[in-house]
């Protein structure tokens, strides 16, 4: 699995050498059984459009920035662990996000297109709760 850790704004790289994919977009603390159902779900739509399946996710916690709490972020699963259960899960590429205060501003159709266009995801898989930008 390979493993892209990026900053905001996105380098112009990323996008030059991803191929299409479908995203999973999630912070997916805990990897837990709802959200292997939701990696899952992307897998099985890449199987079927016969493209790699990455997953998106934010280090640290956004609410880290964006919320007011400000006391130090303890994790269910460490970063170093999610990778591992994601790679287990059968995921190609996992994209960790720098989730900064200048990444907590970009709209809606800035995400999208930075990093869902970007990284070339052709479909995007979520849950319920997640937001696509400021």
């Amino acid at each position: 699995m390979d493993i892209i850790h990026v900053q905001h704004p996105l380098s112009s790289i990323y996008s030059a050498e991803a191929e299409p994919c479908v995203l999973a977009l999630g912070f997916f603390d805990g990897v837990h059984l709802g959200h292997q159902e939701l990696i899952n779900l992307a897998k099985r739509i890449a199987k079927q459009q016969d493209l790699k399946l990455a997953v998106m996710t934010f280090f640290p916690h956004p609410k880290q920035i964006i919320g007011n709490d400000q006391t130090p972020q303890t994790y269910i699963t460490p970063l170093g662990q999610k990778a591992k259960l994601m790679q287990d899960l059968g995921v190609e590429t996992l994209i960790v996000v720098n989730f900064d205060s200048a990444f907590a501003l970009l709209s809606p159709s800035d995400f999208i297109e930075d990093y869902l266009c970007g990284f070339k995801g052709k479909h995007a898989v979520a849950g319920f709760d997640f937001r696509y930008g400021h």
